[in-house]
């Protein structure tokens, strides 16, 4: 039984100091201070650990935003290319559809079309009764008024070149 005389041993010892008033309190009550100061660091961190899972919130909300336009910008400059090489083909098609028109095949066009215009005044006059000719001498279309015709033939003489 030693180890239970050495208890009250100590415990006589303790109550004798805690009787006596001869010690000294500071100790505890820095103790007291510094768990003060431990507890409100604790509420400060959970404090911090609240905003930064807040941040870390947005900013994975602003990361997928970010990921959106850039696809977005993706998908657009796509289309540019595509719209840039439909040009291209269209402009190297025209070039190659000039090249194959030359003059001579203009006037043919021009040709023809003139013969289907004095076609067409034929018919119409042929339709209306009359000789198709107005005070001018020119072919006039049905329903054409004199002012619209006169401006039809003149501007039929300035791409012919007067004739």
């Amino acid at each position: 039984m030693v180890a239970i005389d050495q208890i009250e041993q100590r415990l006589t010892a303790v109550e004798q100091i805690l009787a006596g008033g001869d010690h000294d309190f500071k100790d505890i009550s820095e103790i007291a201070g510094a768990i003060d100061r431990i507890d409100n660091l604790e509420s400060r961190i959970d404090d911090i650990e609240t905003r930064i899972a807040t941040i870390e919130g947005r900013t994975e909300s602003v990361e997928a935003y970010v990921g959106n336009i850039e696809s977005v910008n993706e998908d657009i400059g796509h289309q540019a290319d595509m719209a840039i090489a439909s040009v291209d083909r269209l402009e190297r098609r025209i070039v190659e559809i000039e090249q194959l028109m030359d003059v001579s095949t203009v006037e043919r066009v021009n040709n023809r079309l003139d013969r289907f215009e004095k076609e067409l005044r034929r018919l119409s006059a042929q339709q209306s009764g009359g000789d198709g000719e107005d005070e001018f001498g020119a072919l006039a279309f049905e329903g054409e008024t004199q002012d619209e015709n006169s401006s039809r033939t003149a501007s039929q003489t300035s791409e012919t070149g007067g004739t």
